[in-house]
């Protein structure tokens, strides 16, 4: 485990708990949901022409709501697999598709 916990670091990945990023200051549920509605609005459909089923696809409710969070959480990068995200348009946070990077 201190391996990990060692690659976390020197990746300057952190490890938050989004069971309290979802509730506000008096311990209640915030208004999470809502929020990410405004993440999901402006987000653009991206066409992928070599796309087996459809070539249309675009960010998704569980999409809006991880990104939410990451904003949460002061983060300034939302590393993923998942090219739907390329359409997020958002002045808190970019993202950084793996498979274009790396």
């Amino acid at each position: 485990m201190d391996d990990f916990d060692e690659f976390l670091e020197n990746m300057g990945i952190g490890l938050v708990d989004a069971d309290l990023l979802s509730r506000d200051s008096s311990g209640m549920i915030s208004d999470i949901i809502q929020k990410s509605e405004d993440i999901l609005i402006p987000a653009s459909p991206i066409y992928n022409p070599r796309a087996m089923k459809c070539p249309w696809t675009a960010m998704g409710g569980a999409d809006a709501l991880i990104t939410n969070l990451a904003i949460r959480c002061d983060a300034d990068y939302l590393a993923t697999f998942d090219r739907g995200f390329k359409g997020l348009n958002s002045p808190y946070i970019s993202t950084i598709i793996v498979p274009e990077v790396y």
